[in-house]
């Protein structure tokens, strides 16, 4: 069985095809090598963005799969897709604009726009933005939302 065709520049030489394989998966094995280990804050700044993406899209579901174990199981998804339907403005998008971590913990400031639709207000239809601080901890190998009581939606 022969692999490679002979060629003007001589037999058993590789076609351009060939070359042109080996030089992709040479490529993706460099790039799925692991590379330069992520620090605590792109990881957390990356997942902080990914649970506010999901809750824009109104992924409930996805969005409580953030939360901290203990939160989890102190908190039913049912009681949290409650919570979230209950609230007075709808998201529009999100940016994580820092992120600090100390050790096991991370604060992340966000800023989120968003449509109000609260009662009879006169502010009622109006976009806004609104700034806060989440904190996500390091918990059971992966980084987590911690929800405080109160907050936009609340969701922090």
């Amino acid at each position: 069985m022969r692999l490679c065709k002979p060629s003007a520049a001589g037999r058993g030489s590789l076609s351009n095809g060939m070359m042109a394989f080996i030089l992709l998966a040479a490529g993706l094995l460099i790039a799925c090598d692991g590379g330069t280990p992520q620090s605590a804050e792109e990881i957390v700044g990356q997942r902080a963005k990914q649970r506010w993406d999901v809750l824009i899209k109104g992924d409930t579901e996805a969005a409580y799969g953030f939360l901290s174990p203990g939160s989890r199981s102190m908190t039913p998804l049912d009681v949290y897709e409650r919570r979230l339907r209950n609230r007075i403005a709808k998201w529009e998008s999100a940016n994580v604009k820092s992120v600090q971590c100390e050790e096991d913990r991370c604060k992340v400031g966000i800023e989120v726009t968003y449509l109000y639709m609260g009662g009879n207000s006169a502010f009622r239809g109006q976009t806004d933005q609104s700034g806060f601080v989440e904190t996500w901890i390091q918990s059971d190998g992966g980084w987590w939302y911690v929800p405080q009581r109160k907050g936009l939606g609340g969701t922090n």
